[in-house]
């Protein structure tokens, strides 16, 4: 039988297998990796999956603010406090950004902030004092909130096989039919909440 693979396709996988190869090691050799070129590397190997093409340059600058092991060490284990979150997007605010992306669904309301625990205890309690404390405490919910409303951000939302809600929208995938752009739908999603997502200025999908 004549072999029927396009020319060039076996040193290609090979070199890609190799550079993930590589890759892959630097990062089990060094746990806490995230060197230049390491990274390189990645971009390298996506550039190749990707038939040799590079994403066009942007126009504007992007800023990746990632939170790493020194930040964990620093702040404790994720997930943060929504009040670190917010101070973080409010100093990236008035660094000057234009807007903020944030990959992180925020799904659930705050449970630790102390006006959350005290509805909580009022409400295992019954103890209507309790609720009295809690309006008088701080909230993080609230306080990251009148952060969006003050910097454009978007939030993350993931699509979900349960069919409710229904999603924001369906993601665009970059390689569709006949190499066009496709529609990633889901039945439902999991969103921000309302009180998150209202002052946001948009939702986007956080998918690979």
């Amino acid at each position: 039988m004549a072999d029927r693979r396009p020319p060039g396709r076996d040193p290609f996988l090979a070199g890609v297998i190799a550079a993930v190869s590589v890759v892959s090691l630097l990062l089990l050799v060094f746990p806490g990796a995230t060197t230049v070129a390491v990274e390189r590397g990645f971009d390298a190997i996506l550039a190749a999956v990707d038939g040799g093409r590079s994403p066009p340059e942007a126009e504007l600058p992007v800023v990746v603010v990632d939170i790493d092991d020194d930040a964990l060490d620093l702040v404790g284990p994720w997930p943060w406090r929504r009040r670190v979150v917010a101070d973080l997007v409010e100093a990236i605010g008035s660094a000057g950004a234009a807007a903020v992306a944030i990959d992180v669904v925020f799904s659930e309301a705050e449970e630790r902030s102390p006006a959350a625990l005290a509805r909580r205890l009022a409400a295992e309690t019954e103890r209507t004092d309790l609720a009295d404390l809690a309006r008088t405490l701080d909230d993080d919910d609230p306080r990251l909130a009148a952060v969006f409303s003050r910097t454009p951000v978007v939030l993350g939302f993931a699509l979900s096989t349960a069919a409710s809600p229904p999603p924001p929208g369906p993601p665009l995938l970059r390689h569709g039919p006949a190499g066009g752009v496709a529609l990633w739908r889901m039945a439902g999603a999991e969103v921000p909440i309302a009180a998150l997502a209202k002052p946001a200025a948009g939702l986007g999908a956080t998918v690979l």
